[in-house]
C-alpha cells in the first residue's frame, strides 16, 4: 500500500503548475477543503501544527485547517459537527463526554476520569478532561486537526492525534460581532464578542460570550417533561499586554456551565444473552435464543412467553427519542480555567514561549439505569478534577535549520466514580441500597522534547525529533456496598515512561508538489481501573493496565493544479499498536484492559476544486482497515460464551469508509451583497462500539444531509443565514452501552441530533 501511495504521489506531482504563497509568508486563515476563492484561485492558510507558523500546504503532515469563516459556513458548534469536516475523524458521546476518534483511536473508556488517546488543546493548553472540551466552541479563529500519533511535539495521550482550537485574540481596533440564532425546538442561541484597546498599542482586551437554550429532542413519557434539552452559558475574557515589540503577554479566563435534563439513557432493547438459561435473580425472562430480559422491563409488565414485545408496557414509541423512566435525567456541569501565555523574541531568530494554565472540571449526571418506570436502579456519575500545566519552548531558525526544544509539566487530581442506588423504594435515606465505585487519582507528568528540521539542499528537508516522558500515577480505590456493610479501599501507585522519536523527510518538487514520509512513535500512559479492588469479593477486578504504544509509518502528498484551482492532500499510513487500551463493562465496573496487538492502515484525502469562480467543491474521505491482531477477552453480555478470540475484529468507532461532499456556490448580487448556498452529503459505513463487534452495539452504515443559505450585506456588516441539519430526521447512535447484570443488561443509546433548522442574524462592527 505504501509503494502504491508513493507512486500515486509521484504521478500526480509531475504535471503540477506553480502556485503562489511562500511557505513562510503570512496568509489569510481559510479552510483547506472550503477555502475562499481569489482571482488567483484558492487562498492559503497558515497553521501552527508544528509549533511554528507555516503554510498548510508546506507542512509535511496530515493536518486539516478550518478558518473562522469555514467554521461558520459549516455550522461547527461542537465536536460532533467537526467530524463531518475532517478526514479520518469520528465522534461519539456518552454521558455528555466527547469521544473523538482519529484513525480508529480515541477515548475508549466510558468511565469518568478516563484519558483520551486524541489530545485536545485550546490556545496551547492541554485539556485532560474530555467533557470540558464542550466549553470552547465559540469565537474561534481556526481549528487545526493533526492526524496520527504526535509523540514528539504533543506528547501526552496523543497516540491518535491532536485537535487544536485557537480562539480569536484582542484587536488593536474597536470591533466585535453579535449572532442571534432562532430555531426549532424553541432554540434561542447567542454568540458575540467585543474587542479593542484599553491603552492603544499596549493593552488590548476581548470579551466573548455564548448561550444556547432549547427544548428537548424528546420527552420522558412517564413524567411528561422534556429530555435532551439544553441550557448552557459560556464566557471568555482575554487581555494582551504589549510592553515592547519583543514581548507579548496574554492572560485569559473562561467559564462554562450547563444545567438541564440532557444526556439521558435511551432504552433500545435487551443486550444480554445466556443460552444456558440458568436461574438468576437478575435475569427474569429469556427468549428462545437466550436473550436476557432487563429487570425493570420485566417488572413493569412484560408478558411471559412474549418477552420481545416492548410496546406492552409503554405507549408506541413513534418518536425513538422518548424515554419512559420513573426519574428525570439531571445534567450539571461547570468548567473554568485561567491561562498565561508569554512570548519573548530574544533575537530575530530565537524566541521563547511559556504557557501556564490552571483548569477546574466538574460534572454530574443522574440517570435511570434500568430504563423503565419501575424504581429499580438509579445511577449518579461524577467527575471532579483540577489540573495545572506548564510548558516552556525555545525555538529558532537559520537559513537551513529550524529547531525547537521544550519542557512540559502536568499535575492533575481527579475525584470520580459513580453511585448506584438499588431498589430505592427500600432505601432508609442513609444509602442502605447504595453501591459506590470510584475514588481519586493523582497524576504527575514530566517531559522534555526537541524537534529539528534541516534543509540539506534546496527543497529537501530532514526532520528528527524526540520526547522523553515520565508519568507517575497514584490511586485511592473505594468500593462500598451498603446493604452488606462492605467497604473496601486500596491504594496503588506506579510510574510509566517512554521515549518517542520521530524521523521525517520531505521534498518540494519544481512544480510545487510536497512529498513527505515520516516514522514516529506514540505513547499513552497506563493507569488503574478506579474502584476495582483486587480480592474484594463482589465484582472484584484487577485494577492496573499497561501503557499504550504505537509505531506510525506515513507517506503523503500535497499539491495544487490548474492555476491554483485544484488542491489535493493525500496521506497513507500504517500503525502498529502494542497494548492498545480497550474497555468493557464488567461486574458493575468499567474495565480497561490491554489488547496485545492491533494494526491500522488506511488512506485519507482532502480535495478542493474551484471549477469556476464562486463554485467550490470539497471532498474529504478515508478508507480505514483497523483490526485487532492478537486479543483474547470475554464479553460480559454473553454469559454462555466464555473467552473469545477477537483477532480480525474491527476496532471500536472505526468505520471502514467515511466521506463528506460539500459543494458551495457564492455569487455577488447587483447591490454588492453576497449570497452563498452550501450542501453537505455525508456517508459513514458501519461502526461498532465494542471490540466484540456484535449487533447489540453498532451503528449501521448511513447517510446524512445538511444545507444552509447565507446572505451578507454589501458593506459586510449584516448577515442572515438559514440552516437545516439532518434533513431526513434520521436516528443515528453516537454511542451505546450495555449495562450491568443487576439491571439485566439493558441496552442504552446516546443519539445524534434530529433534524434541526433555524435562522442566524449577524452583525459586525
Amino acid at each position: 500500500m505504501m509503494t502504491s501511495a508513493i507512486a500515486l504521489a509521484a504521478l500526480l506531482a509531475a504535471p503540477a503548475g506553480a502556485w503562489a504563497a511562500d511557505a513562510g509568508a503570512p496568509a489569510p486563515a481559510a479552510q483547506p477543503d472550503e477555502q475562499a476563492a481569489t482571482p488567483e484561485g484558492l487562498a492559503d492558510i497558515v497553521v501552527t501544527a508544528q509549533r511554528r507558523s507555516e503554510n498548510l500546504q508546506r507542512v509535511p503532515a496530515a493536518v486539516t485547517g478550518l478558518s473562522s469563516d469555514a467554521i461558520a459556513n459549516a455550522q461547527i458548534n461542537s465536536n460532533e459537527d467537526l467530524q463531518f469536516n475532517v478526514a479520518g475523524l469520528t465522534f461519539g458521546q456518552q454521558t455528555g463526554v466527547a469521544r473523538v476518534n482519529i484513525r480508529g483511536i480515541g477515548l475508549e473508556s466510558i468511565t469518568s476520569g478516563a484519558d483520551a488517546s486524541v489530545a485536545f488543546h485550546a490556545d496551547g493548553v492541554y485539556f485532560a478532561r474530555a467533557a470540558a472540551t464542550a466549553g470552547v466552541f465559540y469565537d474561534i479563529e481556526r481549528i487545526e486537526v493533526v492526524r496520527g500519533p504526535q509523540g514528539t511535539l504533543y506528547g501526552r495521550n496523543a497516540t491518535g492525534g491532536s485537535v487544536n482550537i485557537i480562539h480569536q485574540g484582542p484587536t488593536e481596533e474597536f470591533s466585535g460581532y453579535a449572532r442571534l440564532t432562532l430555531g426549532n425546538y424553541s432554540r434561542i442561541g447567542f454568540e458575540g464578542a467585543i474587542s479593542g484597546p484599553i491603552v492603544p498599542d499596549r493593552l488590548l482586551a476581548r470579551v466573548a460570550v455564548k448561550t444556547n437554550d432549547r427544548d428537548g429532542f424528546g420527552k420522558n413519557l412517564a413524567t411528561g417533561k422534556d429530555i435532551d434539552d439544553q441550557k448552557l452559558r459560556s464566557f471568555r475574557a482575554t487581555l494582551d499586554w504589549l510592553p515592547s515589540d519583543d514581548l507579548k503577554v496574554r492572560l485569559w479566563g473562561d467559564y462554562h456551565t450547563e444545567d438541564d435534563n440532557n444526556y439521558p439513557f435511551h432504552y433500545v432493547g435487551p443486550g444480554g444473552r445466556d443460552r444456558n438459561k440458568p436461574a438468576s435473580i437478575f435475569g427474569f425472562l429469556y427468549d428462545t435464543d437466550g436473550t436476557i430480559m432487563p429487570v425493570g422491563i420485566a417488572l413493569a409488565g412484560f408478558q411471559f412467553g412474549d418477552p420481545q414485545d416492548e410496546l406492552r408496557i409503554r405507549p408506541p414509541r413513534r418518536r425513538t427519542r422518548d424515554i419512559y423512566n420513573n426519574i428525570m435525567p439531571i445534567n450539571d456541569r461547570t468548567f473554568w480555567g485561567v491561562g498565561l501565555d508569554v512570548t519573548y523574541d530574544i533575537s530575530d531568530s530565537v524566541s521563547f514561549r511559556s504557557i501556564s494554565s490552571y483548569r477546574d472540571t466538574y460534572w454530574s449526571l443522574f440517570n435511570d439505569l434500568d430504563n423503565s418506570e419501575v424504581d429499580w436502579t438509579r445511577i449518579r456519575q461524577i467527575e471532579d478534577a483540577w489540573q495545572f500545566s506548564q510548558e516552556l519552548q525555545l525555538s529558532g531558525k537559520t537559513d537551513r535549520l529550524t529547531w525547537l526544544v521544550g519542557a512540559f509539566y502536568f499535575r492533575e487530581k481527579i475525584r470520580d466514580g459513580y453511585f448506584e442506588l438499588f431498589f430505592p423504594a427500600f432505601d432508609d435515606g442513609n444509602g442502605s441500597g447504595r453501591l459506590f465505585l470510584g475514588g481519586s487519582t493523582d497524576t504527575d507528568a514530566y517531559a522534555a522534547f526537541s524537534q529539528v528540521t534541516y534543509e540539506a539542499i534546496d527543497n529537501l528537508n530532514f526532520t528528527v525529533g524526540a520526547r522523553y516522558s515520565y508519568e507517575k500515577r497514584g490511586v485511592d480505590h473505594s468500593r462500598i456496598f451498603a446493604p452488606f456493610g462492605w467497604n473496601f479501599t486500596e491504594q496503588e501507585s506506579e510510574g510509566f515512561s517512554a521515549f518517542t522519536p520521530k524521523f521525517g523527510v520531505d521534498y518540494t518538487t519544481a512544480g510545487g508538489a510536497l512529498l513527505y514520509a515520516t516514522v514516529s512513535r506514540g505513547f499513552k500512559s497506563g493507569g488503574f481501573n478506579l474502584g476495582g479492588v483486587p480480592g474484594a469479593g463482589l465484582t472484584a477486578t484487577t485494577a492496573a493496565y499497561d501503557p499504550e504504544k504505537v509505531w506510525s509509518y506515513e507517506v503523503g502528498f500535497k499539491n495544487r493544479f490548474f492555476d491554483n484551482r485544484l488542491q489535493t492532500n493525500i496521506s497513507a499510513f500504517y500503525l502498529k499498536y502494542t497494548d492498545l487500551q480497550v474497555s468493557k463493562i464488567e461486574n458493575n465496573l468499567v474495565v480497561v484492559e490491554n489488547a496485545t496487538n492491533a494494526k491500522i492502515k488506511g488512506v485519507e484525502a482532502e480535495i478542493t476544486f474551484l471549477p469556476v469562480d464562486g463554485l467550490t467543491l470539497s471532498l474529504t474521505g478515508n478508507y480505514l482497515d483497523a483490526t485487532f491482531d492478537e486479543f483474547f477477552s470475554d464479553d460480559p453480555t454473553t454469559l454462555d460464551e466464555g473467552t473469545v478470540d477477537l483477532k480480525g475484529n474491527r476496532l471500536p468507532s472505526a468505520p471502514k469508509f467515511a466521506m463528506t461532499f460539500a459543494p458551495t456556490y457564492e455569487f455577488t448580487l447587483a447591490s454588492g451583497a453576497k449570497l452563498s448556498v452550501r450542501g453537505e452529503f455525508i456517508h459513514q459505513s458501519k461502526k461498532y462500539f465494542t471490540p466484540f463487534n456484535r449487533d447489540n452495539a453498532v451503528q449501521v452504515g448511513h447517510q446524512r444531509y445538511n444545507a444552509n443559505i447565507g446572505f451578507d450585506s454589501a458593506n459586510g456588516r449584516w448577515s442572515i443565514d438559514a440552516y437545516i441539519r439532518n434533513i431526513t430526521n434520521a436516528v443515528h447512535f453516537s454511542g451505546t452501552v450495555i449495562n450491568t447484570e443487576p439491571v439485566g443488561f439493558t441496552r442504552s443509546a446516546y443519539l445524534e441530533e434530529p433534524r434541526t433548522y433555524g435562522v442566524t442574524l449577524g452583525f459586525k462592527f
